[in-house]
């Protein structure tokens, strides 16, 4: 036991080595005033996890950027990252803020069939405590998430950079 605690110093030491100076200047507190995560340390396991998901194998990458959308309660954010082979990525988190989702394709974990063809979906769940939405490649595009407010209603419009992507959307 005494082993044990006099190791754990040393490995929380190293994981937060595997955060880059860069990232740990990004931040985490939206306009609204509420934090996306508790650390850096958190985005990044986020999206790694995204990472893996899309291009089926983890990889070394970086977070170069969190974009905040202007939303007056919860948050919305795009996060931008870099792999080690120079590709470049992102994805979005929301929490508590209504949205609207314009794509080709939509796919959830929660429902599993796809909606086709100008599918859209508006999500307005105060219940619901975060999505994460991002842009699949089904065709050739490099597929990237963007983002859009109604000025009026306050809703968020997602959609993908191509029509040949997929809107992934995973609601926890």
């Amino acid at each position: 036991m005494a082993m044990a605690l006099a190791i754990l110093p040393f490995t929380s030491c190293q994981k937060s080595e595997t955060v880059s100076e860069e990232e740990k200047l990004l931040q985490l507190q939206a306009p609204s005033g509420q934090h996306i995560a508790a650390a850096i340390s958190d985005v990044r396991a986020e999206a790694a996890a995204i990472i893996l998901d899309k291009f089926g194998t983890g990889k070394a990458f970086r977070l170069t950027a969190i974009e905040y959308l202007n939303v007056t309660k919860g948050y919305a954010a795009i996060i931008s990252y870099r792999l080690s082979d120079g590709t470049t990525g992102n994805y979005a988190t929301v929490a508590d803020a209504a949205f609207t989702v314009e794509a080709a394709s939509i796919r959830t974990n929660s429902v599993k069939t796809k909606k086709t063809s100008g599918a859209s979906a508006i999500i307005n769940d105060e219940s619901v405590s975060k999505v994460t939405l991002q842009c699949l490649k089904t065709g050739t595009c490099e597929c990237k998430i963007s983002a859009t407010i109604n000025a009026e209603t306050g809703t968020i419009t997602w959609k993908c950079s191509c029509t040949d992507c997929e809107m992934q959307i995973i609601i926890s």
